[in-house]
């Protein structure tokens, strides 16, 4: 499996380092990426072929077969939201083990929160909208609400990043 690396996805990093966010930019990349990971070794252990992980500045893609049947494609959905809860509860059982790592850890379990969250929403082409399409018996009028929903999502998130970054 290849591993592609998007343009803007350096120059997000080379920023994110130079406004002092390189651990949590490390954290967030280590999740994205165990995350896509998940996907191609469930995809894989189901006899389906993944061909490459993009990594985009706004999060990663995992491209291969895309004739995937219905009840594996749920399944494959699911391995990325499911690692992330896994790797946070890990994390979580870490800080019960050992409290002092909690201030080298804790980037590290809001990326795993928040990716494993943020890709169950029902929207596409997120993995909450694999699951609904996996589960839908009309997939033509579900893939439509579902990118709408996306299109939706995508506003949503485009205006609250520049509200933020006005706003402190």
């Amino acid at each position: 499996m290849k591993l592609k690396i998007h343009p803007l996805f350096f120059a997000l990093a080379l920023l994110l380092i130079a406004v002092g966010q390189g651990v949590v930019f490390f954290c967030t990349f280590l999740a994205v990426f165990l995350h896509e990971l998940a996907h191609a070794a469930v995809a894989r252990s189901r006899g389906y072929l993944m061909k490459e992980i993009v990594l985009l500045p706004y999060g990663a893609a995992l491209y291969g077969d895309e004739s995937i049947e219905r009840g594996s494609a749920v399944i494959i959905a699911l391995a990325g939201p499911l690692t992330n809860g896994l790797l946070a509860l890990l994390v979580l059982a870490l800080w019960w083990l050992f409290p002092s790592t909690y201030s080298v850890t804790e980037p590290f379990l809001k990326a795993n929160l928040v990716i494993g969250a943020f890709n169950l929403l029902p929207a596409y082409p997120l993995d909450g909208a694999r699951v609904v399409l996996g589960l839908c018996k009309n997939k033509p009028r579900a893939l439509k609400g579902l990118k709408i929903a996306g299109v939706a999502l995508s506003v949503f998130c485009v205006a609250a990043f520049v509200v933020s970054a006005f706003l402190q």
